[in-house]
């Protein structure tokens, strides 16, 4: 079991589509990058029933404010780590938690893009429109668009598959899921024009398409260092643990 409090620490410095082309990221074919419109936005705030938000959910968190996937990640290292979740978003419990922990798996490398076209398409893949910090919800409202690069290199899961109430421990006022899995890797979300993504290795500063990275003055957060996820292996690499997607469970 991996120890967190050890070797898993927030690395900040702030759906899905293309594999990465680049030989820097593994010398696959690219493929169009896919976007998700207002159409696709299940699970935003605007269209968000009670029922719905009760369910199970799976998010990218990439777009949490750091404070947020602070809290996430401290909470993973004391347990299995237990969220309120609404149509608004998910806010971590910190003193609260279920006993057990989390194993790491290796995967397959994946480097890909995710472009985000409005604000209720970001809030669909993002798990609520408040989960966002404010710049980039200030550059949505803007009509810009934002576009997520990304590494997926391992997984943290738990073997804890059902969680009832009785389970629970600490303050658990509002808990309504625990966080079965997360993916971890380095990614990249900027705010841009619409309709200008960049490729995801240049977001990403990795290959030689890093030197054409926008510099442009958008929004830009950044976790995690690509290159350091190349040499990925059967533990987590250094500045490669960057939380990049949850997979949160109702508690019954």
């Amino acid at each position: 079991m991996f120890d967190f409090k050890a070797g898993f620490g927030l690395r900040g410095v702030l759906a899905t589509a293309a594999l990465c082309a680049l030989s820097a990221c593994g010398g696959k074919v690219a493929l169009k990058p896919a976007g998700l419109g207002a159409g696709d936005a299940v699970a935003d705030g605007e269209q968000c029933t009670e029922a719905q938000s009760a369910g199970d959910h799976e998010h990218f968190i990439v777009g949490w404010d750091e404070g947020t996937r602070t809290a996430l990640e401290t909470a993973m290292g004391r347990g299995v780590a237990v969220v309120a979740y609404s149509c608004a978003g998910a806010k971590v419990l910190p003193a609260c938690k279920v006993a057990g922990g989390y194993t790491y798996a290796k995967v397959s490398p994946k480097t890909q893009l995710v472009e985000m076209k409005d604000a209720r398409a970001a809030s669909a893949a993002l798990g609520g429109s408040l989960q966002m910090p404010s710049e980039f919800r200030a550059e949505l409202s803007q009509g810009r668009q934002l576009n997520l690069a990304y590494m997926l290199v391992g997984t943290f899961s738990t073997d804890v598959a059902t969680v009832s109430r009785d389970q629970l421990s600490g303050r658990c006022d509002g808990a309504t899921h625990f966080v079965y899995e997360a993916q971890l890797g380095a990614f990249a979300l900027q705010a841009g024009e619409q309709g200008h993504a960049a490729a995801a290795a240049s977001m990403l500063g990795v290959g030689a398409a890093a030197a054409s990275m926008d510099e442009s003055r958008h929004a830009r957060t950044t976790d995690g260092d690509a290159k350091a996820c190349e040499g990925a292996g059967n533990e987590p690499v250094e500045s490669c643990r960057a939380l990049l997607r949850a997979n949160l469970l109702s508690i019954q």
